[in-house]
């Protein structure tokens, strides 16, 4: 259902569509994506989240759009209102749930 794909909810995590290097290198450096060296690593751990927000995005902003929702960044700011986005890193875990004995 197209209604899946455009969905917007703070809590799901959606996926980066530009590239990582827009963020501040003490972004990087705080989600742990680069180390003070340069070295690169965990980038496809990263994630986009909603803020709440629902506004005109701003210079150096990232947002979500789309018909399959991902985050976008923006240089400069914009006349149209989107969701506006936080990147985060994430862990992926499985679990398992006893469903019959």
């Amino acid at each position: 259902m197209i209604e899946e794909h455009t969905h917007v909810a703070k809590g799901l995590f959606y996926p980066l569509i530009d590239t990582w290097l827009n963020l501040s290198r003490e972004q990087r450096i705080s989600l742990g994506v680069e180390d003070g060296t340069n070295q690169s690593r965990h980038v496809h751990d990263l994630r986009a989240i909603s803020t709440g927000e629902k506004r005109k995005p701003k210079a150096g902003e990232w947002f979500l759009s789309g018909a399959i929702v991902g985050a976008y960044y923006t240089r400069h700011d914009l006349e149209t209102v989107y969701h506006i986005a936080r990147i985060v890193r994430v862990k992926k875990e499985t679990t398992y749930t006893i469903i019959a004995e």
